[in-house]
């Protein structure tokens, strides 16, 4: 399986329609403009905390440039209609987990290759940049994801299974950044001696659970293989060709009620290119605010 997870979603759809904010720090604010709930890879550089309040950092959002937006809820649910249109027909099983991830459920031999192929016709479709991980178990996936988004060489995808050594990789990862520990559990098991994910993978079952309790004996079984969280796998909602098959991507499409006009007119738009013979390409996203397709500024997507 594999979990596919766009990057700093919210701040990636604003740039979808406004190029210009390419490269540059942006963050987007809570309801009422109140505090920071995303952030771009520039923002963070800067050391810009999620939940920040907004009128403590008004100096330091001004001293560099960050350029403040305030949250639009209604963009961010269409864009993950579009991703999660353009995921689904391409896996065996899908659960979607929030708005801007989804595991899928792969054949296997849909491996890294197939991923990044999947990652370029996200990006080429709806302009947001994901990340993919790939491995047996979901808590092994969100580790997988973690790392392909932290490490620019291996370019947006990490593949857990191909690895020469995983227990090496599990080594590296503190307790707190495993899916679902978080950092009360993770100074609860510090005091038990599991500092790392290969500790907590390696250590006796009983004892976590009889300490932890069975949620955290879950994801230490799971990553040591073990899959104790299946896919909960959501109806198709596109009425699509064959999974995995570019003439059922091509016809995937979220139900009209889903959708605003305005994004009902953008995939209005782009059936309507289709027919005619066209297909976007990279920096052509369809824009959900206009019925035509243009192109994106300077031809970049995010990242």
């Amino acid at each position: 399986m594999c979990i596919a997870r766009c990057n700093n979603f919210y701040a990636s759809c604003e740039r979808v329609f406004n190029p210009r904010l390419i490269g540059k720090p942006v963050v987007v604010l809570s309801n009422n403009d109140g505090c920071v709930i995303a952030r771009s890879e520039e923002a963070k550089l800067l050391g810009i905390e999620m939940g920040a309040p907004a009128f403590k950092n008004e100096e330091n959002f001004r001293r560099n440039g960050v350029h403040v937006l305030s949250s639009n809820y209604a963009l961010y649910g269409d864009m993950s209609a579009r991703v999660m249109a353009t995921l689904r027909p391409s896996a065996i099983s899908m659960e979607v987990y929030s708005i801007d991830d989804a595991f899928l459920g792969l054949d296997p031999s849909q491996g890294e290759p197939y991923c990044r192929e999947l990652r370029a016709k996200v990006r080429q479709w709806t302009g947001i940049p994901v990340s993919v991980g790939i491995a047996t178990t979901k808590t092994l996936a969100k580790l997988a994801n973690r790392i392909a988004k932290k490490t620019p060489s291996l370019k947006g995808v990490f593949d857990l299974t191909a690895s020469l050594d995983p227990d090496a990789v599990l080594a590296r990862v503190p307790c707190g950044d495993v899916w679902g520990i978080g950092k009360r559990l993770a100074e609860r098991l510090t005091v038990v001696g599991i500092r790392t994910a290969l500790d907590l993978k390696q250590a006796d079952m009983a004892l976590v659970r009889r300490e932890l309790g069975v949620v955290c004996e879950r994801t230490a079984r799971e990553l040591g293989g073990v899959s104790c969280l299946t896919l909960d796998e959501a109806p198709d909602p596109c009425g699509a060709g064959p999974a995995g098959s570019d003439s059922a991507l091509g016809n995937c499409r979220p139900p009209r009620g889903f959708l605003s006009r305005a994004s009902r007119q953008s995939f209005d738009a782009a059936d309507a290119g289709k027919a005619a013979g066209y297909s976007p390409g990279i920096g052509e996203p369809h824009h959900a605010g206009s019925a035509a397709t243009s192109r994106c500024g300077n031809g970049v997507i995010p990242e």
